[in-house]
């Protein structure tokens, strides 16, 4: 018998399929994946996105509000009047049972709350006066915005200690701007050294701080109540405050280098593997095993300062140790454990490591090896996790072999490496793997329509370059095989050969000011978002009720 569930707003839908086995039922349309796209509600993420770009536009416009304080006052109120905004409608639609719009604009609005502060560090640079009050207003609307929605939206997972742990994230940022301003009316340069124990000690502590969330009594269920939900929202925390110190560095000049980002990425990877259940009630053995490599991997960053490699390696040792006498995943941590001491032994400090090698270089030899074995195994394996350690593997090589690597230059080989790779892979779930497919697709293309803005020839060269391999391999496979096995690698690749030419077309294209375009869209994209959270019920016959969900089951938003 076909069983069916009836929405909220009387429309039945069939979901035998996606209730019994977590999966789609087959044969869909394109329509219905236009209408599922649509019931994501992409508008909301673009209209925060725009609403940030037009204050940076109208910002840095020197003809625009004149003075630097009417621009902050500006950029400052407008910023607030947006937050509460996604909160007003949230508890809007929450009381409307859109459960999944409402979830994602208290996803965002966590991800803008530091956004003021950053503003608050601009304002310590005017004057400590208006700092402070900004300073003031924007911690009472973060706490009235935050309390508002625990108030509003009683179905909200939002637990009292992720407020109270989301109260010391807010305080450290709210000190930071008065930490900076004294040691910088000395000397801008002196910041180095404090910025580097915030990156360093402060972040990772902070990032830590989330295994001191609750654990997770039910899973499933509505969106608002999503067993990782407070995760999620303490994780966007850390990384604005991330983006906080990253805007303090960039006023007194300082390069964010990657070794500074190691130690909050490996305090969040050991954090998601502690906290795994947060996600899965029972989460599989493979699982938890391959969430082991990512403390590993975080290392790799700080290959560039032996002491902080030195640090997380023996740290690293003394978890994967733990692990192997009182853990689960003992196979995979004694591997891990021998690989941490071997690279203990290659974090020895350069002058001992010259006098055993002449030429001795700590990191070539440990990127150089671990990266070419760990490259061609990922080349020669089919399974897809493999694919994605292989690509970010390669996108890592660049910084070893040109001087002057670029973030733009380590998206492209990435993407190019996965997109490859994925004609390898098998098909044990083809819609997750077309899904995953599409994504890295989509980010080349607009990873290389960012990174060509301007028309560089590097840039150029180089994503013209990896469109082309792409398009040689799909042909050769077509020869090879008589058949494609997708279409989505090759008009990929011919749109990113067209980001040039579109970007020498856009480049005439400007008779209104594109901040204030932009600051427009965003409120224009913000209630078309409500309105087709509004009236989803009505043309999308795939929306199940979310009282119905399936409990032990992972949703994702």
């Amino acid at each position: 018998m076909e069983s069916s569930v009836t929405s909220d707003h009387g429309n039945t839908v069939e979901v035998d399929e996606l209730l019994q086995t977590g999966h789609e039922p087959a044969g869909r349309s394109r329509g219905d994946w236009i209408r599922r796209f649509l019931a994501g509600n992409p508008f909301y993420m673009v209209s925060a996105a725009l609403l940030l770009l037009g204050i940076n536009r109208l910002v840095v416009d020197p003809d625009f509000l004149g003075a630097e304080t009417p621009k902050l006052i500006f950029s400052f109120s407008a910023l607030q009047i947006y937050e509460v905004l996604l909160v007003g409608v949230a508890v809007f639609l929450a009381r409307r049972k859109i459960w999944y719009d409402s979830t994602l604009l208290v996803v965002l609005e966590s991800a803008l709350v530091l956004v003021s502060f950053i503003l608050v560090t601009q304002a310590v640079l005017i004057g400590r006066g208006l700092a402070l009050a900004l300073c003031l207003g924007g911690a009472v609307l973060a706490v009235a915005r935050w309390g508002g929605a625990r108030l509003f939206i009683r179905e909200l997972n939002l637990p009292t200690r992720l407020l109270g742990l989301g109260l010391v994230v807010l305080a450290a940022n709210l000190a930071l701007p008065f930490i900076f301003r004294p040691i910088m009316e000395e000397d801008v340069q002196d910041w180095e050294i404090p910025s580097h124990y915030a990156w360093m000690l402060a972040l990772p502590l902070l990032q830590l701080l989330a295994m001191g969330l609750p654990r997770p009594s039910q899973w499933g269920g509505l969106a608002m109540q999503r067993s990782w939900l407070p995760l999620l929202m303490f994780t966007l925390l850390i990384a604005a405050s991330g983006v906080h110190l990253y805007c303090v560095g960039y006023v007194c000049n300082l390069s964010l280098e990657p070794f500074l980002l190691a130690p909050v990425l490996w305090a969040a990877a050991w954090t998601v593997y502690h906290r795994l259940t947060d996600f899965l009630p029972a989460p599989s053995a493979k699982l938890r095993a391959a969430l082991l490599f990512p403390p590993a991997m975080a290392t790799l960053l700080a290959l560039s300062h032996s002491r902080l490699f030195l640090t997380l390696t023996v740290l690293n040792i003394g978890l994967y140790g733990s692990l192997c006498v009182f853990g689960r995943d003992r196979r995979v941590a004694v591997q891990l454990l021998g690989a941490s001491c071997a690279a203990l032994v290659a974090a020895m400090p350069p002058e001992a490591g010259s006098a055993l090698l002449p030429e001795f270089s700590r990191g070539k030899a440990i990127a150089f090896s671990l990266g070419a074995s760990a490259l061609l195994y990922a080349v020669a394996s089919r399974r897809v996790g493999i694919g994605i350690c292989g690509a970010i593997l390669a996108a890592l090589t660049p910084r070893f072999l040109f001087e002057v690597p670029t973030t733009h230059l380590a998206g492209q080989v990435g993407a190019v490496f996965l997109l490859l790779h994925s004609l390898r892979w098998g098909a044990p779930d083809p819609v997750r793997i077309a899904l995953l497919r599409g994504a890295v697709a989509l980010a080349w293309i607009v990873d290389a329509f960012m990174w060509t803005r301007n028309l560089e020839a590097m840039a150029i060269s180089t994503v013209c370059g990896g469109a082309g391999l792409v398009l040689g391999v799909c042909w050769l496979a077509w020869l090879l095989t008589g058949q494609c096995k997708t279409r989505i690698l090759p008009v990929a690749a011919f749109l990113v050969l067209m980001t040039t030419p579109a970007h020498c077309l856009f480049s005439s294209v400007s008779s209104v000011h594109p901040g204030v375009l932009a600051v427009a869209g965003s409120f224009l994209l913000l209630a078309l978002g409500t309105a087709l959270a509004l009236t989803k019920h009505r043309w999308n016959r795939l929306t199940a009720a979310s009282s119905d969900e399936s409990p032990g089951k992972f949703h994702g938003l």
